[in-house]
């Protein structure tokens, strides 16, 4: 069953990201003069990225990929809206194609409880570890994830982290393993991490 699951989620996903990469280059609205002072990011700047519900800073280095709505009502050109509780930085990227090869970090902001999310976990994920990350300075409830690629050969891992901004509650998660076994170089602890999820902010 969770087999079957993985496939369909696997499916949508690329789904999605085929509708993001036909969004013509749509993003949310960002300013070019933001820096976070905070925490383990303090010397990181980058692009603040607004979805217009929320923001958040997007690192130098970093590129903002557009999360397209694939929901939403279609624009009279056919294009989706974009997603207003979701941003995705991707490290090192060029394009939103290398969103396949490059690490990101992903923020949701979250619709159902924390207790309610890392239950669903479960139907997704091959292993679910609840523990705690320090954010700035802070700690904070997080998970520690593992699944089996398709072929069952391999096995990825990834960290989340929950924060509260302003009494909304947001999922900030990233893959800190491929399924070869290789680091992605990226973590809850890294200091652009760390800055990324200082600067979330209700707008």
């Amino acid at each position: 069953m969770k087999k079957t699951l993985a496939i369909i989620l696997c499916v949508a996903m690329v789904l999605s990201l085929v509708f993001v990469l036909g969004a013509c280059g749509k993003k949310p609205a960002g300013t070019d003069t933001p820096a976070s002072d905070n925490g383990g990011g303090k010397d990181v700047k980058g692009e603040t990225i607004d979805t217009t519900v929320f923001k958040a800073v997007c690192p130098k280095g970093w590129l903002n990929i557009a999360q397209t709505d694939i929901w939403g009502e279609q624009d009279e050109n056919g294009n989706y809206p974009l997603k207003t509780d979701a941003l995705q930085f991707c490290k090192g990227a060029k394009s939103e194609f290398d969103a396949f090869s490059k690490p990101s970090v992903n923020i949701y902001m979250l619709t159902s409880s924390v207790e309610d999310t890392i239950e669903g976990f479960g139907w997704w994920y091959k292993t679910v570890e609840e523990t705690t990350f320090s954010v700035n300075g802070a700690d904070v409830k997080g998970v520690n994830l593992t699944d089996d690629n398709l072929s069952g050969d391999g096995e990825y891992k990834y960290e989340c982290a929950f924060v509260n901004v302003g009494g909304t509650d947001f999922q900030v998660m990233l893959m800190t393993q491929n399924d070869d076994g290789s680091e992605t170089g990226i973590s809850i602890a890294d200091p652009e991490v760390q800055a990324i999820i200082a600067s979330i902010e209700l707008d």
